[in-house]
C-alpha cells in the first residue's frame, strides 16, 4: 500500500511549522527571506521563496499576515538586537580608528562622538538593502505596520542612548523623552540622507550625520535650551528634515509617497 507524503502543515498559536520530525520558526523564514530582498524587494514574494527553500508549503504563508510588512519589522528587530550586541562588546574594547572602534574608547569619551559611532553602525545595516530601502520604507510607513515599525525605532534610540550616557537616566528624568525625540529626528534624516549619497563609503551621510547629532544638543547648554523652549526643538526639527529632503532633491532619489506623507504631517 503508498503511504501517502505528509506535507509540513501550519499549526495555529505555535512558533512555527512543522512536519514528523522537523520544526521551522518564523524568524528563520525570515531571516532567508531576507537573502532575497535583493532580487524581490520587501515583498511576500520573498518570504515565498524562504518558505521554498525550507521546503514549506504555500500554507507556511498564514504566518506572516501582515506580508511585506512582517519581514520590514523582523528586518528593524534583527537590526536592533545586533546592534545591541555589538556596542556591549564594543563597550570593552581598546581604542581603534573604525566607527565601531571610535564607539569602544573608553568610557569618559564624548557622548557625541559615542552617538554618532553607534547610528553610524545602525544605518550601515541598511546599506547591502540601501536600492530596495524606498521600497522598505514605505512598506514600514503603511498601517498596520506603521506602529510597529515605531515601536522598533523607538527601542533602538533607546539602545543607543543607553549605551552612551555617561550617566543612566531613568523615564522619569526630564531629559529622558526630549533626547530620545531628537535622536529620532536625527535618525530619520540622515536614513533619507543615505538614500542619495553616492560619495564613496558614504562619507558625505556621515558628516551630515555628525552635524545634526551636534545640533541636537546631545550633551550640555542646547539640550536644556530644548526643554525650555519648545520653538528651538521645532526649529531643530524643521531644518533637520529640510535639509535631507535637499539632499534628496539633489541626488534625484525618488523618495516614497508614503513616506513624504508622513515627513509632511510631523513638520
Amino acid at each position: 500500500m503508498c503511504r501517502q507524503k505528509v506535507l509540513p502543515l501550519y499549526l495555529p498559536n505555535t512558533a512555527g511549522f512543522r512536519s514528523d520530525d522537523s520544526k521551522v520558526r518564523k524568524e528563520d523564514i525570515l531571516d532567508a527571506a531576507l537573502a532575497h530582498v535583493q532580487k524581490q524587494g520587501w515583498s511576500q514574494d520573498a518570504i515565498v521563496k524562504a518558505c521554498e527553500e525550507k521546503g514549506l508549503s504555500v500554507a507556511s504563508l498564514g504566518m506572516f499576515p501582515n506580508g511585506a510588512g512582517d519581514l520590514v519589522v523582523h528586518f528593524w528587530h534583527k537590526c536592533n538586537a545586533s546592534l545591541d550586541e555589538k556596542l556591549t562588546e564594543l563597550s570593552s574594547k581598546a581604542e581603534k580608528p573604525s566607527p565601531e572602534d571610535r564607539f569602544s574608547q573608553d568610557q569618559h569619551h564624548r557622548t557625541t562622538e559615542k552617538l554618532t559611532a553607534a547610528l553610524q553602525m545602525r544605518l550601515e545595516m541598511v546599506v547591502p538593502y540601501l536600492d530596495m530601502w524606498p521600497q522598505g520604507m514605505a512598506v514600514g510607513a503603511t498601517p498596520p505596520t506603521t506602529i510597529e515599525v515605531l515601536q522598533a525605532k523607538a527601542a533602538g534610540v533607546d539602545l543607543i542612548w543607553r549605551h552612551c550616557e555617561s550617566k543612566t537616566i531613568g523615564p522619569t528624568h526630564p531629559e529622558y523623552y526630549a533626547k530620545r525625540a531628537a535622536l529620532g529626528v536625527v535618525w530619520s534624516a540622515t536614513e533619507l540622507h543615505l538614500l542619495t549619497d553616492k560619495s564613496e563609503g558614504h562619507q558625505d551621510t556621515w558628516d551630515f550625520m555628525e552635524g545634526r547629532v551636534r545640533e541636537m544638543g546631545a550633551v550640555g547648554k542646547a539640550l536644556k535650551d530644548l526643554l525650555r523652549n519648545g520653538d528651538v526643538g521645532l526649529s531643530l526639527f524643521t531644518s533637520t528634515i529640510q535639509a535631507a529632503q535637499a539632499a534628496a532633491e539633489r541626488g534625484g532619489v525618488q523618495v516614497p509617497d508614503e513616506v513624504k506623507k508622513v515627513v509632511k504631517e510631523t513638520q
